[in-house]
């Protein structure tokens, strides 16, 4: 039995920017009254599978926004940007809740971070538990970094928050949370 009719349809091509936008739609939940919220992060990792045309956007996604809240998670993300430097590029934001405890891993990752995050526009800390001069000779090599957030921060100066944020030459916002 031959199958002449459906042998000859090709398969419908869409455009890149409508494929990228399904899945930039499949790879949120919806969380109330604002959409795209909560990454699906097993399902955009099923994106990047599929085909060569789903990797990028699927990657980017992933990326585009870490949220880094324990040490193993810290650990595996910079060796994985570290082996394949090209995903340092897609992180723009990056968000740090480590306690206090890993205070010295905290400041021995912001050493190699600058060089593997060319693009990182925006850094979040929560709980960092003291001000490490490390901060003061690297916020300069966060060179694009426009926004900085710090939170729950305890027995810093004021001289030391205006030394910090005058290390970042091109800040344009930054937020303190609870002190």
């Amino acid at each position: 039995m031959s199958y002449r009719l459906l042998s000859s349809f090709t398969d419908p091509i869409l455009p890149l920017e409508v494929l990228e936008h399904v899945i930039g739609f499949v790879g949120f939940d919806v969380d109330g009254e604002e959409w795209g919220t909560h990454k699906k992060l097993e399902t955009l990792q099923i994106c990047a599978l599929v085909c060569r045309s789903w990797v990028a956007k699927s990657r980017f996604l992933l990326y585009e926004v870490v949220n880094l809240n324990n040490k193993r998670k810290a650990t595996n993300f910079i060796n994985t940007i570290a082996s394949s430097p090209r995903l340092g590029e897609y992180v723009q934001d990056l968000r740090m809740n480590l306690k206090g405890k890993h205070e010295d891993w905290i400041y021995s990752a912001h050493q190699v971070l600058p060089s593997l995050l060319p693009n990182l526009y925006r850094l979040e800390h929560h709980q960092l538990p003291s001000l490490h001069s490390v901060f003061f000779t690297l916020s300069p090599q966060f060179k694009i970094i426009t926004s900085l957030r710090l939170s729950m921060f305890k027995s810093w100066t004021f001289r030391e928050i205006a030394r910090l944020l005058n290390g970042f030459p091109n800040l344009k916002k930054n937020v303190g949370g609870r002190l």
